[in-house]
């Protein structure tokens, strides 16, 4: 077993030559994607905060959550938090479409609200477990930064998000299928809500 970060685990293929000491770098990739993600995000946040405010007169929670996600979709904690108000920011938007009376909670009330605390305490958990990882870690480890396994937390994380995400996708045809119209609008509505989801 390689006991240094500079050896190499397997010979490379013939005409390889390993770069062990100043490896190619793709983070410029993450920048340009980044940096595309905000110049389309931005525009499209603003117009619809000027159009509640301005034309409908008409700011709500699920407003506010959509702003923070645009403030905060960056770094790997922050992606979590800007994570959490984009889902937020859906959940509010379903709270006030489908809950017309605040005092029934019914299962839709619960549904939105769970899927909500939900979304809240796992981006607390992994913003935590993320930010601490290092927290009572001999020194020597923690400049490796080998303090928590990446690729566990990742698969968990991705299980979560799938799990959330799928459940932020049922809420709106559960619902409609709950209202008492013809069956046709029904499928209409559920097509719709599907279409947005892609």
């Amino acid at each position: 077993m390689p006991s240094s970060h500079n050896e190499v685990a397997l010979e490379p293929p013939s005409g390889v030559v390993p770069n062990l000491v100043d490896p190619a770098s793709q983070a410029y990739v993450v920048i340009i994607v980044t940096t595309l993600g905000l110049c389309l995000a931005t525009p499209v946040v603003m117009i619809r905060l000027y159009t509640r405010h301005f034309i409908n007169h008409k700011l709500w929670w699920d407003d506010g959550a959509s702003a923070c996600h645009d403030l905060f979709h960056d770094i790997e904690i922050v992606a979590r938090i800007g994570m959490f108000f984009t889902k937020a920011s859906i959940l509010l938007l379903y709270r006030r479409i489908f809950i017309v009376n605040a005092s029934a909670k019914g299962v839709t009330w619960w549904a939105i609200w769970s899927v909500f605390w939900y979304n809240l305490l796992y981006a607390l958990a992994l913003v935590l477990t993320v930010s601490l990882q290092c927290v009572g870690k001999p020194a020597a480890v923690a400049e490796r930064g080998e303090c928590l396994n990446q690729y566990a937390v990742l698969i968990c994380a991705s299980v979560i998000n799938v799990l959330s995400d799928l459940m932020i996708l049922i809420i709106p045809v559960a619902a409609i299928w709950g209202l008492q119209m013809a069956k046709s609008k029904k499928i209409r509505l559920s097509l719709l809500f599907a279409f947005g989801s892609l």
